[in-house]
Parts: C-alpha cells; structure tokens; sequence
C-alpha cells in the first residue's frame, strides 16, 4: 500500500474468504471480527462484539475456548460483553460486529478502508471458517440498511464482489492484490 496513505482492512467472516491468503494482510493495518482472528492473529485491533461470542462454541476447528483466545491476543481487543476494551459504540440491537468495526475505522480517519468478507448473506456456510451448513436466517435485511446510516470522509472498498451490501463500491481480489502490493 501507499506509503503516504492511511489504509485499514476490516477482517469480517464471509464466505467469500474461503480460499484467500491472510498472509497477504502481515505488516497492515488490520481489524479482525469474530473467528477471523485465528486467521489474522497479528492484527493490531479486534472486535468481537456479538452478544453470545463469549457463551457460543468456537467455529474454528481446533479452537480454544473465546475467552482463552483474548487472553493470549496482543493487540486492542473489543467487545461488547467480554474480557476486552469497553464498547465505546452500542448500537442498538440486533448489533454486528463488521457495522460496529467499521465505525471504529472510520474514527480512525484512514484515507482508505477495506472491506474482505462482508458478504451479507447466507450461502451453504455462514461463515468461510465454518464446517457445518447453517439455515438462511432474515438477519442480514436487518442489518444492511444500517450500513448506510455511516458517515465517513475516506473511501471505502468492499472487497466482496457477490456481496449483498451494495452502499460501497465494489473491488475485486484482483485489484486489491494490486493495492496490496504498492509502495
């Protein structure tokens, strides 16, 4: 990435991260949400803001308890009702973290925020870390419009192109590879 630009990658958990590489993101600005952080556990900010994360078995296999998985995390842990950071933002409920994570950003005042696996929508696996199928659920239509409520001043990506979340513009893997790889 630019050297002379701000640049924060929200980790989020869609399906649309199944094949990536998070080695991609060493060295970044990044905020993990939820299971993500088995996958970026060098992120420097982490959000595991939904009610149950604490009292939910872990999705990742060969995971430890949620509360473990804090206590050994180095970097600015939030959540809402966990070991963590006290939630400066609460939203009312139904709150998700990739929302309450992407305000934080946004407070951040980055030039650029990069949206990876904000998918919006249930598929065969809720999540890319999932192993077991999960129903559709009427979450998401709850949620989304929420998303255009922000207001932000920097320019922010989404880095999902099937996504359901339509209020960003859109970029490929492809292109933010090439991003990735600025100097």
């Amino acid at each position: 990435m630019d050297s002379n630009s701000t640049d924060i990658i929200i980790v989020a958990g869609g399906n649309s991260l199944r094949d990536f590489d998070f080695k991609k993101l060493q060295d970044k600005i990044v905020i993990a949400i939820n299971e993500s952080i088995h996958f970026v556990p060098f992120a420097p900010y982490f959000f595991a803001c939904d009610r149950d994360f604490f009292t939910k078995k872990c999705m990742v296999n060969g995971c430890e308890d949620h509360k473990e998985v804090f206590k050994k995390y180095n970097g600015i842990a939030i959540s809402r009702n966990g070991p963590a950071m006290t939630l400066k933002y609460n939203p009312p409920l139904p709150a998700n973290s990739g929302l309450i994570a992407l305000q934080f950003a946004i407070d951040l005042k980055p030039d650029r925020i990069f949206l990876l696996g904000y998918d919006m929508k249930r598929t065969k696996y809720a999540h890319f870390y999932d192993i077991i199928p999960i129903a559709y659920q009427n979450y998401f239509k709850v949620i989304i419009p929420r998303f255009d409520l922000l207001k932000y001043d920097c320019k922010i990506y989404n880095v999902t192109n099937d996504s359901a979340l339509e209020c960003f513009e859109k970029m490929s893997f492809k292109d933010f590879d090439i991003i990735l790889n600025e100097k």
